[in-house]
């Protein structure tokens, strides 16, 4: 097995993870669980729509129908990115408590 990568072929390999994934955890880090939940349940509360999402009907324009889909996909884009920074046992706990599944964590 190699123990190097500078052969040719290989534009650029090293170690480690995403830096975008470096940037969030360092932004986290210092947080205590606390602010990391109401960190988190802010993300969530400005990731969610104005309005309530309609589901497209065979009604509907075809431009209207494309709004309504795209509207849905930008909610689960920023779903998404909330979970990915705080991973989903956060969201879990902010979700649940926002239904009434489990208690509210204490702030």
């Amino acid at each position: 097995r190699p123990t190097a990568f500078d052969g040719p072929g290989y534009c650029l390999m090293t170690r480690g993870g995403a830096a975008e994934a470096d940037e969030a955890s360092q932004e986290l880090s210092g947080l205590s669980e606390e602010e990391k939940t109401l960190a988190c349940a802010r993300a969530l509360t400005a990731a969610l729509p104005s309005a309530k999402l309609d589901d497209p009907q065979q009604t509907d324009s075809e431009e209207v129908a494309r709004d309504k889909i795209m509207a849905q996909v930008r909610l689960e884009s920023s779903m998404y990115e909330v979970q990915k920074r705080f991973g989903e046992n956060m969201m879990k706990t902010v979700i649940g408590a926002v239904k009434g599944d489990q208690g509210v964590p204490e702030c």
